[in-house]
Parts: C-alpha cells; structure tokens; sequence
C-alpha cells in the first residue's frame, strides 16, 4: 500500500517537472522570438533613420550650394551695377567738363 502511495507521488513529481519543462521551454522560445523580431525593427529603424539623415544632408549641400549660387549672381548684379554707375559718373563728368570749357 505504501509503494502505490509513493508512485502517485513520484508520478506526480514527474508530471509537475516535464510540465514546467515544456513551460520554461515554450516561453525561452517565445522570447527568442521576441529578441529576433526586435533586432529586426531596431535594423529596420536603423536603416530608415541613416537614409533620411543622408536625404537631409543632401538637401542641405543643395541648398547650401543653391544660396552660394544665388550670393554670386547678386555680387555679379551688384559689380554690374557699379560699373554702370560709374561710368555714368564718368560720363556726367566729362559732359560737365565739356560744357565748363564751353562756356568759358
């Protein structure tokens, strides 16, 4: 009699751990899976962001390199115009000369 009552509690010790095998090894498993599926996302979200600092970065080069052109065209603008206006100084000046001589 005692022999039975000891084998339902061997039997049972048996069944608690092969449970709490299978337990401990569907959740490593599922964290495993957690862990893959994680360093995917942070890969993904890490390839995403170094595109969009590139995009930006190309953006800002263009941009930079877009003013510089604009900079260069209005110091063109502005050497034109001061040529222009001194010419017509020179021009001014030379009339006056002229009529100075003239009406002297």
């Amino acid at each position: 009699m005692e022999i039975q009552h000891y084998i339902g509690i061997i039997i049972s010790i048996v069944g608690g751990l092969f449970g709490a095998y299978l337990i401990v090894r569907v959740s490593i498993a599922e964290l495993k899976k957690d862990i893959n599926y994680l360093k995917d996302k942070i890969d993904n979200e890490s390839t995403l962001k170094n595109k969009m600092e590139k995009n930006h970065s190309d953006t800002i080069n263009e941009v930079r390199d877009d003013v510089k052109a604009i900079f260069r065209t209005l110091t063109k603008m502005q050497v034109e115009q001061a040529k222009n206006v001194g010419q017509e100084n020179i021009l001014k000046g030379i009339k006056d000369a002229i009529k100075d001589l003239k009406n002297s």
